[in-house]
C-alpha cells in the first residue's frame, strides 16, 4: 500500500512541468525557512516580548528567511532537479516562479511562530 502511494506521488511530480517543480520547492522551502527565521531570532536575541524587525537580531531573522527562499530553490532545482533556464523561460522565470507566493506565505508562517512564541 505505501509503495503504491509513493509511485502515484512519484508519477505525478514527474508529470508535472519544470515551472510548478520549481513553484514546490520554492513553498516548501519558504515553509522550512520561516521556521529557521523563527527559531534563528530567540538565539540570537532571547527577550521575545520586542516588536518584529525592531531589534537587529529580527532584521537578521528576516534577511536569513528571504534569503534561504531566494537562493535554496535555485541551487536545488538547478543542481538537484536538473532544471535548466531554458526549460523554464530564461533566467528572470526561473527566479521568479512562485516567488510573490513563497514571500507571502514565509511572512504569515514566520508572523504566526513568532507571536505563538511571544505569548
Amino acid at each position: 500500500m505505501k509503495q503504491h502511494i509513493l509511485t502515484k506521488v512519484k508519477g505525478k511530480w514527474d508529470a508535472q512541468p519544470p515551472k510548478e517543480k520549481i513553484w514546490w520547492v520554492r513553498n516548501i522551502t519558504a515553509m522550512l525557512s520561516s521556521i529557521a527565521s523563527t527559531i534563528i531570532k530567540p538565539i540570537l536575541f532571547p527577550p521575545l516580548l520586542d516588536i518584529m524587525l525592531s531589534s537587529p537580531s529580527s532584521t537578521i531573522a528576516a534577511l536569513t528567511g528571504v534569503t534561504l527562499i531566494l537562493i535554496v530553490p535555485a541551487i536545488l532545482s538547478r543542481y538537484y532537479l536538473k532544471i535548466t533556464q531554458e526549460q523554464i523561460g530564461g533566467w528572470m522565470p526561473y527566479f521568479t516562479a512562485g516567488l510573490i507566493t513563497s514571500l507571502f506565505l514565509w511572512l504569515t508562517l514566520w508572523t504566526t511562530a513568532y507571536t505563538l512564541l511571544s505569548t
